[in-house]
């Protein structure tokens, strides 16, 4: 009787154990499916990331462009009209030295601002696109990180597991 209590508590424990090597088991596979999802959702996010990066490098070079012809219309206007006036107050011209019509008012810096305006618009637009790319860029570029860290700390766990998992067999 004593023999059959022992077989009897050796199979009770060697049931357990299937038990819980089934259940191990069942973990593992749940988490290699996780694994392969986030493995998917990762080429998606890289993806996606490369194209935000595009996105903000044409961003950012329209801005430049942008930028650099108001800056160089500001300074071209704004030195050269100044200069002209100058000199032609000076003289009290009365027609334009460059194509003869009668000079009524020389103008003012606000008039000659209305020239620069619509660059200056077209250099806030960039700049407000070059804002959001950047910030979608990095939105981007933040959500595959994220899912890429945990991506990899699944992986470290599915192998330790696995180790566990052969240990016990």
């Amino acid at each position: 009787l004593s023999v059959c209590t022992g077989e009897i508590n050796d199979l009770g424990k060697l049931k357990q154990a299937y038990e819980n090597f089934e259940e191990k088991h069942q973990k593992l596979s749940d988490l290699k499916a996780l694994i392969k999802q986030d493995e998917e959702k990762c080429k998606e996010l890289q993806k996606s990331t490369q194209e935000k990066n595009a996105e903000y490098k044409k961003a950012q070079a329209n801005y430049e462009k942008a930028s650099e012809l108001l800056n160089t219309m500001k300074m071209s206007v704004q030195d050269t009209l100044r200069e002209l006036r100058k000199r032609m107050h000076e003289e009290h011209a009365k027609n334009c030295p460059l194509c003869g019509q009668h000079i009524e008012n020389l103008g003012n810096d606000e008039e000659f601002s209305k020239i620069i305006s619509p660059i200056q618009e077209e250099e806030k637009k960039a700049r407000l696109i070059l804002e959001t790319a950047t910030q979608e860029k990095e939105d981007a570029q933040s959500k595959y990180n994220t899912l890429n860290g945990s991506l990899s700390e699944n992986k470290k766990k599915l192998n330790t597991d696995q180790q566990e998992l052969i240990s016990v067999q």
